[in-house]
């Protein structure tokens, strides 16, 4: 299902998701590279360890400058279309306050207003989609870039502990964990992980996608009909004495190799006043959401361990949204999950067979939808046994093998 998003949303949105696969393919290279060095266990410990600070705080800061870059962005057109807008945010803005909306528009584009007076003017006079997280990312990029992820006196534990009324009202599809997962070394310094890195990305992801189409709504911006774009990787076959090893998404290296370091992490919990200025959901509705919580972490897990079993090779996935996305509510949003998949002994891409779930509701009773390249959509109740649902994935991932 495509989605009609702003030009600057979608480049946002697809560098964010090329980073989760991106960081994917380089964790699964140094697990499958160790797993081949002959009887040596952690060969590399050092070197893992590097690698994961190093992805993972580039991750971070990839999340942060994008939602900056895209704040500047679209405030420019918001400004650019509606010049009665500039008139109620200018003050501001101080050495461009004096400035026509024009050329304000200009700057804007340009990315040469402050990051600062963009958000809060998106975040206070102009947005109704805006999450308290991406603020958390921001200060955590901040402690990154310029402090080397030193933070003696924990503000970003404290941009946690302090959620704006604006935090998000329910999680991104394709993140699992139910709390914000900030943690601290010994020494006030911030301990920096697979999780963090995919944590940030996701959310800001999230952010973005929905404030868009909220901000491209009110102000009458121009839309443009977007497809996700997958990315994919094609990797020489060989033949190993080990079988292959690979990382989920948000795993980190260390997890694999040593204990985690004492760590302390804050819930993602509203705060009251926030959580009493929200339509409640209905007992049916967060029956729901769990189902859909559940499902998406079971089926998720089947699919690439019964593709491994087949050998096959892994070139795309995807986990998003789809639907018509409204606030605070899962009415109107199904969640839609993807693999494409070829054999190990194949580089033709007609080999390919992708395979589709997607985690659907009628009046928030849960159903799923499968499918594949190859194979008719098939709709299943959510029951006990799983085995029905189970088969037809087994199904499909055949195909990939017999192209039936």
């Amino acid at each position: 299902m495509s989605t009609p998003l702003s030009s600057h949303a979608q480049r946002a949105i697809g560098r964010l998701g090329d980073s989760d696969f991106i960081n994917w393919c380089v964790r699964s290279d140094a697990v499958r590279n160790d797993a081949h060095v002959p009887s040596v266990d952690s060969p590399n410990l050092r070197f893992n360890a590097a690698l994961e600070l190093y992805l993972a705080s580039s991750q971070v800061t990839l999340a942060g400058d994008t939602f900056n870059s895209y704040c500047q962005s679209i405030l420019g057109e918001i400004v650019q279309a509606n010049a009665e807008v500039w008139q109620k945010i200018r003050n501001r803005f101080g050495r461009l306050k004096d400035k026509e909306h024009a050329e304000v528009a200009k700057a804007l584009f340009a990315h040469r207003a402050g990051d600062g007076p963009v958000r809060e003017a998106l975040r206070d006079d102009l947005c109704r989609f805006w999450f308290s997280e991406s603020d958390v990312v921001i200060k955590l990029r901040n402690k990154l870039v310029h402090q080397n992820g030193y933070d003696p006196e924990r503000e970003v534990e404290k941009e946690i502990a302090s959620p704006s009324e604006k935090q998000c009202g329910f999680t991104p599809v394709d993140w699992t964990g139910t709390s914000i997962p900030i943690r601290y070394d010994e020494g006030d310094w911030l301990n920096i992980d697979a999780e963090v890195g995919q944590w940030a990305c996701t959310y800001v992801r999230h952010h973005i996608h929905l404030m868009d189409q909220s901000l491209c709504h009110i102000y009458s911006l121009p839309l443009e009909r977007w497809v996700p774009r997958a990315i994919s990787r094609q990797i020489a076959s060989a033949t190993h004495p080990k079988p292959h090893q690979g990382v989920a998404p948000g795993q980190s290296l260390s997890t694999l190799l040593v204990s985690p370091p004492t760590m302390t992490s804050q819930q993602n919990t509203p705060s009251t006043q926030e959580a009493s200025s929200r339509p409640k959901p209905s007992e049916e509705e967060i029956a729901c959401a769990k189902t859909w919580g559940l499902l998406g972490k079971s089926l998720s897990d089947f699919v690439p361990s019964y593709a491994a079993k087949l050998n096959l090779h892994l070139v795309g996935q995807s986990r998003r949204l789809a639907g018509t996305v409204l606030p605070y509510t899962r009415r109107g949003h199904d969640c839609h999950y993807d693999w494409t998949y070829m054999p190990n002994t194949s580089d033709v891409g007609d080999d390919r067979e992708t395979v589709s779930i997607r985690l659907r509701q009628r009046e928030f009773k849960p159903f799923i939808t499968v499918w594949g390249t190859r194979s008719e959509m098939r709709d299943f109740e959510v029951t006990e046994d799983q085995m029905p649902v189970l088969e037809y994935l087994k199904d499909c991932l055949d195909k990939t093998l017999t192209r039936a």
